[in-house]
């Protein structure tokens, strides 16, 4: 009965199972990350393919951050300016990815924040922070 429907709503629906197989699929990764030391509730991540050898990437980026920490404490503006930092690489790299349709890059990089404040809290709600 689709054919009932308005062209947003069947674009809604189609989305969603669009998601829904993503993340089944995502799920079937062999490579992911040990649930013991990552986990995420979030759709976009788990379909994203985030893989143990991106996870490896991370902890080696913030091992090799630890001794520029250790030297002296950072203050909570020098540890702003470094999350600002990384978040701009993650709206380039989003905003990137529209090349072939620029019109999206801007709403790629908005939900690319979006996503990095939502994971923050999700780690930090984790106690993993």
């Amino acid at each position: 009965m689709r054919e009932h429907w308005p062209p947003d709503r069947v674009k809604e629906w189609d989305n969603a199972i669009d998601e829904y197989f993503a993340i089944e699929d995502a799920s079937r990764n062999v490579n992911r990350p040990n649930p013991k030391e990552w986990s995420t509730e979030i759709r976009e991540m788990l379909a994203s393919g985030f893989d143990q050898k991106d996870f490896e990437k991370v902890r080696e980026i913030l091992a090799a951050l630890a001794p520029v920490e250790g030297r002296e404490p950072m203050t909570v503006a020098a540890r702003i300016e470094l999350a600002a930092a990384f978040l701009v690489t993650a709206g380039g790299a989003a905003y990137d990815s529209a090349m072939g349709s620029p019109d999206r890059g801007p709403s790629l990089y908005a939900a690319t924040e979006e996503l990095v404040v939502m994971r923050a809290r999700e780690i930090y709600g984790q106690g993993r922070g």
